[in-house]
């Protein structure tokens, strides 16, 4: 498969999930509005932890509108559980071999000093100003970027976009947006 762009079809595969255990890409999207669908790096990684502990957090304003949420990380569903201190409200794809990243080209860099940009610093220091979080378990791929798609109820993709750096990924103030035009506020 090559990377998806806006009109594809988001495949339909079968995943292994936090909450639901295997199932199909198509069993966790909203069947009333739109589903954004972020790939992380793994839960060890401190950017990661960040990233869904504020998605935890404000859940009810992203999925406001009957919108869905789901995460695909490199981790192992035991991993997650043994690693985090809250409760994940949304589903979570568990594929810590990286198999749907490398079917949706979702790539890592092959030189770290290349995945760090301006928003990755800009969060890494809120992270350490504002945080308790510390870099846990190492697993999957370490020089993972981020992914994330906007699809329908079909699997249509509304949005696709391929992260250059290691922080690009919406906040939860930037889904309101994302759902309802296609556009994010990430790059600030």
């Amino acid at each position: 498969m090559s990377k998806l762009a806006k009109g594809d079809k988001f495949p339909n595969a079968k995943v292994e999930t936090l909450a639901k255990g295997a199932t199909n890409v198509a069993d966790l999207v909203s069947p009333n509005g739109k589903t954004a669908i972020v790939f992380l790096r793994y839960y060890g990684c401190s950017l990661s932890q960040f990233d869904l502990s504020n998605y935890a957090e404000k859940f009810a304003e992203i999925t406001a509108g009957g919108n869905s949420l789901v995460v695909g990380i490199q981790s192992t569903p035991e991993s997650i559980r043994k690693q985090c201190p809250f409760t994940i409200p949304f589903d979570m794809i568990c594929d810590p071999e990286a198999v749907l990243y490398k079917e949706l080209e979702i790539l890592p860099v092959d030189d770290m000093s290349k995945a760090g940009g301006e928003l990755t610093m800009s969060k890494i220091q809120v992270i350490k100003e504002t945080t308790q979080i510390q870099h846990g378990d190492f697993e999957g791929i370490e020089e993972q970027l981020p992914a994330y798609f906007v699809v329908d109820k079909d699997l249509n993709v509304l949005v696709a976009h391929y992260s250059k750096e290691m922080g690009d990924v919406p906040a939860p103030d930037d889904f309101a947006k994302l759902f309802s035009d296609g556009k994010c506020c990430c790059k600030k």
